[in-house]
């Protein structure tokens, strides 16, 4: 799933973009979530880097397009930014501060979705994507979606933020292939992503909400390539 911050005051306008992206998803096979913000200040307080891409418009009151941008880089170097804005020359500026694309309202919904493939590019670049057979078909998943997996007899269970997701097979060949994208193993049965480590207490791990153990075996190597990841934080 993508995620796409729409910093818009125009409720008009942040309403076609939020249905071209509905409308691109259907088409193109993709889920998206949607957090709308009326003005640069709202979105910034407390802001945390969990989106995939941002729409900015440029215009609007109390802060700009602009400065939101800059003070945005401070906290989340790599998303890919597009302004919004009813003046092309005004776009030029987002060189500045690495902006992706922008669109001139009133956006086009072709216009829209040459941006979304841009967007989308480098989001899966960011991000890796494993693909999962179910029973029901195959699906795309994001791994850095993915908060641990977890094998229960010859069921492998993908748990993410919002959902489960459950396929047959063995979590050593899931091992070998996430390994390197920051998952290890905690104990026999579960694979953790690094990134929704929250806490580590004696043989206790909290991760994305979840409650796991890591065996006395594989502690030290479990510690070890936390630090690497987090640096002296844990």
């Amino acid at each position: 799933m993508t995620h796409i911050a729409i910093i818009e005051d125009s409720r008009e306008d942040a309403d076609l973009l939020e249905a071209f992206a509905a409308r691109y998803g259907k088409e193109k096979g993709k889920e998206f979530r949607i957090s709308r913000f009326a003005n640069a200040i709202t979105f910034l307080t407390n802001f945390t880097p969990i989106y995939d891409a941002v729409f900015i418009d440029i215009q609007m009151p109390h802060m700009n397009g602009m400065e939101a941008a800059a003070k945005l880089r401070e906290k989340d170097a790599t998303v890919p930014v597009v302004f919004i804005t009813n003046m092309a020359d005004f776009a030029v500026q987002g060189y500045a501060v690495n902006a992706i694309d922008f669109v001139v309202t009133p956006v086009s919904y072709y216009n829209f979705s040459v941006m979304m493939d841009k967007v989308l590019r480098l989001t899966e670049a960011r991000f890796p994507e494993v693909i999962l057979k179910t029973a029901e078909g195959a699906v795309r998943v994001r791994t850095d979606d993915v908060v641990y997996v977890e094998v229960l007899g010859h069921r492998i269970i993908y748990h993410l933020a919002d959902r489960d997701i459950e396929i047959w097979g063995v979590l050593k060949a899931h091992e070998e292939k996430l390994e390197k994208l920051g998952f290890v193993r905690c104990n026999k049965y579960c694979l953790a992503n690094l990134k929704y480590v929250e806490k580590v207490s004696g043989y206790d791990l909290i991760l994305g909400g979840h409650s796991l153990t890591i065996t006395r075996t594989r502690k030290k190597e479990f510690m070890q390539r936390l630090v690497e990841y987090y640096g002296e934080k844990f």
